[in-house]
């Protein structure tokens, strides 16, 4: 009998510990809350030199509405702040939708209602980065679908920002994303930010600098069009390609 009881309380023991799973955990629940990605929300990811955007060369100009286009992802991140009131979740939203959603690990989750459509985002990690999903529901009876994914790398002493963030379909037509932007940092302070879309039908490249000098191209179909750059003063040169790639025009403003 006192084996059987002490074995009794070894397994009662055994099943308390066990069933407080890691999704439990408070520490790492708190840790995930304050994951963000390195962009506030409101700001550009893209700063726009402000001797660019005051010259009123036409080419300087395209300049700046290619690097405007790019800061709409700024739109996409203020989607992703859930609202007050807001309920929290660890249990993981598996989406028969777009690929979405993650079952293994840590997750906070995120769900509320705005109208007729039911929203989640759910914040989950790796050891090197963040994972940030938004999902959107048109029912309670239909699947989420995953309209919103972005990683970004874990921003530690000496790193640099490096991720992406891509959009998709909300009615499931395609598991390829529709927009992509991408990001890197290198440690000199030097920006690389590009905007693609699906297929490869566009896309733009963007080279910020510290001193607020850079440059941005314009792809199509994989073609390069369109290849501008400035300086620090907001002076600047360009090119234009023909469907060849051979250089049609070109010329500089100041």
């Amino acid at each position: 009998m006192k084996l059987n009881l002490t074995l009794f309380v070894f397994c009662v023991l055994f099943l308390a510990v066990t069933s407080c799973s890691k999704d439990d955990d408070p520490v790492a629940q708190n840790e995930l809350s304050s994951a963000e990605l390195s962009f506030e929300v409101g700001e550009d990811p893209v700063v726009i030199p402000t001797g660019l955007a005051q010259s009123d060369d036409p080419m300087a100009q395209s300049a700046v509405a290619y690097l405007t286009q790019a800061n709409e992802m700024s739109d996409f991140i203020s989607k992703m702040q859930p609202p007050a009131g807001a309920t929290k979740s660890s249990t993981a939203i598996n989406s028969k939708v777009n690929s979405g959603g993650r079952t293994e690990g840590d997750v906070l989750v995120y769900t509320w209602t705005d109208g007729n459509y039911i929203y989640a985002y759910q914040i989950s990690e790796t050891d090197t980065k963040y994972v940030f999903e938004l999902f959107w529901k048109f029912s309670d009876t239909s699947d989420f679908v995953r309209y919103i994914l972005a990683e970004e790398t874990k921003i530690k002493s000496g790193s640099t920002l490096d991720g992406f963030l891509e959009v998709y379909s909300l009615f499931g037509e395609s598991e390829d994303y529709q927009l992509r932007y991408q990001w890197d940092e290198d440690t000199d302070g030097t920006f690389r930010f590009d905007l693609l879309m699906q297929n490869n039908a566009f896309k733009i490249n963007i080279v910020s600098n510290t001193d607020n000098s850079g440059s941005v191209k314009y792809f199509i179909s994989g073609s390069i069009f369109y290849d501008i750059s400035w300086n620090t003063d907001g002076s600047g040169s360009w090119i234009i390609y023909d469907d060849e790639g051979n250089i049609s025009d070109s010329g500089t403003w100041s």
